[in-house]
């Protein structure tokens, strides 16, 4: 089994036109900062468990766009796309599953979200939430399904 420790970044700013690391096109892309060791990296260079917070303008409505926590932060993690290890993901914890049974009920999380910016993680069905799957997610082409429990992605 693989689990993957999660680390925390946050956005310091966006990069110049530069060949994207998918070596696809160029662009510009947003450089993230871990916040325990400094380290800099590209957005599609974060590593797998990387989360960090999605900006919401000031004005957004409730239950708008981003979908929120109850913290009112939009959080999002890296996970392996479905090209293999060496692609990414993100898992948005506080959008909607795929197999959400409530869709038009704004309220709801298909997954709950315990802890905060800087702080580990658990995601569960702890809450006010639908009947979609038992808190876990897949990444790789679904060949991993686990949970994110106490700060670690956790292969279930």
């Amino acid at each position: 089994m693989t689990n993957y420790v999660c680390t925390w970044w946050e956005r310091v700013g966006q990069t110049d036109w530069v060949d994207l690391p998918s070596g696809k096109a160029r662009g510009r892309t947003t450089i993230f900062r871990n916040i325990e060791t400094g380290e800099q990296r590209l957005a599609g260079e974060l590593p797998i468990g990387a989360l960090y917070s999605i900006e919401r303008a000031p004005d957004a409505p409730p239950n708008g766009w981003p979908p929120t926590g109850a913290d009112g932060l939009s959080i999002a993690c890296v996970c392996i796309g479905n090209s293999g290890p060496d692609s990414r993901h993100h898992w948005y914890i506080d959008y909607r599953a795929s197999n959400c049974t409530r869709p038009d009920d704004k309220d709801h999380r298909c997954w709950v979200r315990k802890g905060t910016f800087g702080k580990k993680l658990t995601v569960g069905k702890d809450g006010n939430t639908c009947s979609a799957g038992a808190g876990s997610f897949f990444m790789d082409d679904m060949k991993w399904h686990g949970f994110l429990r106490n700060g670690v992605l956790v292969q279930g």
